[in-house]
């Protein structure tokens, strides 16, 4: 297993990462064209920086951002070639993202070399558009430089607790009612209230549960789980609590709604990106959910799969409609 960490770049097998990287671009590009910061750089306190490692101690990736002013830059993105094909990059660039937006970073910038395709689809897979040079850097022809946008200011996504149960639960039926009715009957949305929609407390006790904050009022939750309970609140009576497998079964991902006067904003994407990274890190390379027709757009924008139907009953000859849905990381197809 790969353990992620905050660690300090000023160490022999780190650096040893870090001059591995330069190996690999120094032929590619002009010395003009390598932009990489040095290490006396990554030692600064406005540098979040993180090392991946094997399970023995040793060295197999590493990943920093640079806080500015408006926008974190990631940098020093590496991993060995004996543990690609993992998904740790994406696992990588997940813990950075969530670390600087924990600062108040709400914007996230690069820049890689065009040479690259499989950094470059990594960070567009992962959400990141391409955009013009930005702070010091020129139009170079051997630049891609790329964006991904953050949660808008005054919001903060942060892991759940146990003490937001209750108001995780009334932004649950507030969104239930307010967003999913645009799709489904009332009745159906009362019958699913009382199982299929609703606080799973497990997620919280497991730390698998996001939610986001406007400053006292949270706007959105959801997340992921590493049980093979699919979907459905404490009350839902076919739950199976047994721990997945990495290596032979999809991650979950859980529960997702938002605040009806906090739409389209970013926020259940900013959930959906923390949650797949968090089980990346764990060694899931699958994912599983049960998608709501409201929620289904969202999933099939990243990736997932899944156009028929199923019927769950929600009360006395009374059902709702869910897709099961599933993804894979191309990475490990």
């Amino acid at each position: 297993m790969t353990h992620i960490r905050f660690e300090s770049a000023d160490q022999a097998d780190v650096i040893a990462l870090i001059e591995a990287l330069d190996e690999y671009q120094r032929p590619l590009y002009p010395a003009e064209s390598h932009h990489g910061v040095e290490l006396g750089a990554l030692l600064q306190p406005n540098v979040i920086f993180i090392v991946a490692r094997l399970d023995d101690g040793n060295a197999v990736g590493c990943g920093a951002i640079v806080l500015k002013e408006g926008y974190g830059e990631l940098k020093r993105m590496y991993t060995v070639p004996s543990v690609r094909g993992r998904g740790l990059g994406r696992a990588l660039l997940g813990v950075l993202e969530r670390a600087a937006a924990r600062r108040g970073t709400t914007i996230f910038r690069l820049e890689t070399g065009y040479l690259q395709p499989e950094a470059i689809a990594l960070y567009e897979r992962s959400g990141y558009q391409r955009r013009g040079p930005f702070g010091d850097y020129t139009n170079d022809p051997n630049s891609v430089f790329m964006e991904k946008p953050g949660l808008p200011v005054g919001y903060q996504l942060r892991l759940a607790a146990q003490h937001d149960a209750v108001q995780i639960g009334d932004l649950i039926a507030l969104s239930a009612r307010a967003v999913g009715g645009q799709d489904y009957a009332a009745a159906e949305i009362e019958g699913a209230l009382n199982g299929a929609f609703g606080v799973d407390t497990q997620l919280l006790r497991d730390q698998t549960y996001f939610v986001v904050e406007y400053g006292d009022l949270l706007v959105a939750a959801g997340g992921w789980s590493r049980r093979r309970t699919l979907f459905g609140s404490d009350s839902r009576s076919e739950r199976e609590p047994a721990l997945l497998d990495p290596a032979t079964d999809g991650a979950r991902i859980r529960a997702f709604f938002v605040h009806p006067d906090h739409l389209r904003l970013g926020l259940g994407t900013a959930i959906l990106s923390a949650s797949e990274a968090a089980a990346r890190a764990e060694g899931f390379s699958a994912f599983e959910l049960m998608a709501t027709r409201t929620g289904r757009p969202m999933y099939v924008r990243y990736g997932y799969a899944g156009d028929l139907p199923l019927l769950h009953p929600v009360g006395a000859d009374l059902t709702i409609e869910f897709y099961p849905m599933s993804k894979r990381d191309p990475d490990f197809e």
